[in-house]
């Protein structure tokens, strides 16, 4: 199934303001361990040689990093506003060129004042200027460049996450337009077989054949009945064996002892997946095209095996075949085709020729495959 992305439950902001002050608490516990096992202050945690508690280290090392994630949250805000990958480069310099400044001369300034005020020992009798000046000399160069790293990534994060979404928009269109297609060709193959049928039914008519006339006409409405309840566009070839003993209970009326049926069916298929109103075309092509034309008494084979990976179905007719010239795609094997490519692309196959016994065959292969319980 198909599930579009979202944005997380907790906004960036609020994720960088975690991660960095989890950041702190682990350089605190760094700290005050090596503190512990060498006797002296580590990243300059003293306080005029008293003894440091992790309280009194982690009160030192959590206000710049808790200041550093408040700023890399403001620094995705503005990455949300305007992404890098968006709007072309030169905009998108002039943007954050100035917010990237400004990010490395706040953070400076709250880290050498945390610095200045809170860590005595290692600045004693250095003035705050010197202190600031050290801070944007050294590390200036190295929160501007962090500034653009967090905006880079996440940049790249917001495109990837676009460019999934059209994706997904993408398949799912075109999803909907093969259910689309495919409705539009089950609707065209009913009537189509409506109409047929209905023709069986003149012909009996016609005939005088009353009670077969009425039982025609009774089954008929049963089969719609069913036809109507199906929206699926597979089931299962149990399913669809039931459907076609409906058809075919109307042309044994139809054409009494003339009509035999052979049924070849593996046990291990019955719960396999097949299209919907498959079978019944197929059926129909091989008593019209061949059994209905022979005055001969006639079969038709149904058969259906698993080879490999596929699920083949072959019905095969005991007719007089197709002429050299003889075209036999009518509307119903037309459908038939045009189903299963839209259901399984590459993946099927169709074959339709003249049979050994004298009738024609056509053999249907797709990925043989259970269908999963609705």
């Amino acid at each position: 199934m198909l599930t579009s992305i979202s944005r997380p439950r907790l906004s960036p902001p609020i994720v960088a303001l975690v991660l960095f002050t989890a950041a702190g608490i682990l350089e605190s516990i760094h700290g005050f361990i090596g503190y512990q096992l060498s006797g002296r202050p580590e990243f300059g945690y003293t306080l005029h040689g008293q003894t440091l508690s992790f309280t009194s280290i982690a009160a030192r090392a959590l206000p710049s990093w808790i200041v550093l994630g408040v700023l890399a949250g403001l620094a995705l805000r503005m990455a949300d506003r305007l992404p890098l990958f968006s709007g072309g480069w030169r905009r998108a310099l002039l943007f954050h060129l100035p917010l990237a400044t400004l990010f490395s001369a706040t953070f400076l300034m709250s880290a050498a004042s945390f610095r200045h005020f809170l860590f005595v020992g290692p600045e004693a009798g250095v003035s705050f200027a010197t202190t600031l000046l050290r801070y944007y000399t050294v590390y200036f160069n190295t929160y501007f460049l962090f500034y653009w790293g967090i905006v880079g990534l996440y940049s790249g994060f917001l495109h990837y996450r676009e460019l999934r979404e059209r994706d997904l928009r993408a398949e799912r269109l075109e999803r909907k337009l093969a259910e689309a297609r495919l409705r539009a060709l089950q609707q065209q193959l009913e009537p189509h077989f409506l109409f047929n049928t209905l023709n069986a039914v003149s012909g009996l008519a016609q005939e005088g054949n009353v009670a077969g006339t009425v039982s025609t006409l009774a089954l008929l409405g049963e089969l719609l009945r069913a036809t109507l309840r199906r929206s699926e566009q597979v089931v299962t070839v149990a399913q669809e064996l039931d459907l076609l003993e409906l058809y075919l209970a109307i042309q044994r009326i139809r054409l009494e002892e003339r009509l035999q049926i052979r049924m070849c069916i593996d046990p291990d298929v019955m719960d396999a997946e097949i299209p919907t109103f498959l079978l019944q075309p197929l059926v129909e092509n091989a008593i019209r095209h061949g059994v209905a034309r022979d005055s001969r008494n006639g079969w038709v084979e149904i058969t259906a095996q698993p080879r490999g990976q596929r699920l083949h179905v072959t019905v095969t007719d005991s007719g007089l075949g197709m002429g050299d010239e003889e075209v036999r795609l009518g509307l119903g094997l037309s459908n038939c085709i045009a189903r299963l490519e839209q259901l399984y692309g590459r993946e099927y196959a169709f074959d339709l020729r003249n049979a050994g016994s004298g009738g024609a065959r056509v053999e249907v292969a797709w990925p043989w495959r259970k269908l999963a319980p609705a």
